[in-house]
């Protein structure tokens, strides 16, 4: 979990791989969208710590499957189409 939570807070200090994409009128909006995406990633990172610590499987559960789409919309908005 510390390495998750880690990694998505220095994510979040970065710039997405498609920025440069973005028109520059909407570059600032696109950013905060990013950090607020990772925010959320990084908050539901650190429940999903809490819920395994207290023994609350069930409840872990949901929170990885929480976890999964919100990394897949991140993903899905902010990273660079492979070629």
């Amino acid at each position: 979990m510390a390495d998750l939570k880690k990694a998505s807070e220095e994510a979040k200090t970065m710039e997405p791989e498609k920025t440069e994409k973005v028109p520059a009128g909407e570059r600032e909006a696109f950013l905060e969208g990013y950090r607020s995406k990772m925010a959320e990633l990084i908050e539901l990172t650190e429940e999903l710590g809490k819920v395994i610590e207290a023994g609350k499987w069930t409840e872990a559960k949901g929170l990885i499957g929480q976890i999964n789409q919100v990394q897949r919309e991140g993903h899905q908005k902010y990273r660079a189409e492979e070629n």
